[in-house]
């Protein structure tokens, strides 16, 4: 299995698969807004019509010549991000639609930030390089970095982010487990955000060493 698939979480895997949309009415209290009539039982009655005008889109789509103007390519969606996705980004940019569309990747991109691993991640990355910087680390030298007392020169800012980090990922009963951050940081290992990432660099005396590499986008 590949690093591309090892380091990501089932959640994480999700988010690529479901596109969250809003309906905004503009009111305080939308759960108590009534209608003139039933809305699944509309979509029932009007199921071939909507597919129809749904091919319809589809067909002007084609007929302007598919155009790609959504910047990059869902990688494994491939068909879908060309026909679909695109397709959606064409009849917001051609101003088709009579309500506000966005970019479906925006979407997806949205996920991944709200996704819980990826807060995780974030925050014990952001902790780890402002005290330890690039130097690499067992998972137990983390966790005494993390300690208020740790004499590591770094502002107790990021102390205090590793520490919280480091206590949703492997807290137990006010202690940090070394043995399940460590498993969980191998799991994490490679996957980037805001320009860092987990490599691993080597193995002293039986204990995984890891270190924070900044990656250039």
């Amino acid at each position: 299995m590949g690093l591309g698939t090892r380091h990501r979480s089932p959640q994480h895997r999700l988010a690529r698969r479901v596109l969250v949309s809003t309906i905004d009415h503009g009111v305080e209290s939308p759960e108590r807004l009534a209608f003139p009539f039933d809305p699944v039982a509309r979509v029932r009655e009007r199921w071939l019509h909507y597919r129809a005008a749904a091919l319809t889109i589809l067909r002007g789509f084609q007929s302007a010549g598919c155009p790609q103007s959504g910047p990059g390519r869902m990688g494994s969606f491939e068909e879908w991000d060309a026909a679909i996705r695109q397709c959606v980004v064409w009849l917001r940019d051609e101003q088709l639609a009579a309500f506000e569309l966005a970019d479906p990747a925006d979407a997806v991109a949205a996920n991944y930030a709200d996704d819980p691993d990826t807060m995780k991640l974030r925050g014990l990355m952001t902790g780890w390089h402002g005290v330890i910087g690039n130097r690499p680390v067992k998972a137990r030298e983390l966790v005494d970095a993390a300690h208020p007392a740790a004499s590591m020169g770094s502002p107790s800012e990021n102390r205090s982010t590793l520490a919280d980090a480091l206590d949703e990922i492997a807290g137990d009963r006010g202690t940090i487990n070394p043995r399940r951050l460590g498993r969980w940081i191998e799991r994490h290992a490679g996957r980037v955000v805001d320009g860092l990432r987990i490599t691993k660099a080597g193995v002293s005396k039986g204990y995984t060493r890891w270190q924070i590499d900044e990656v250039k986008t």
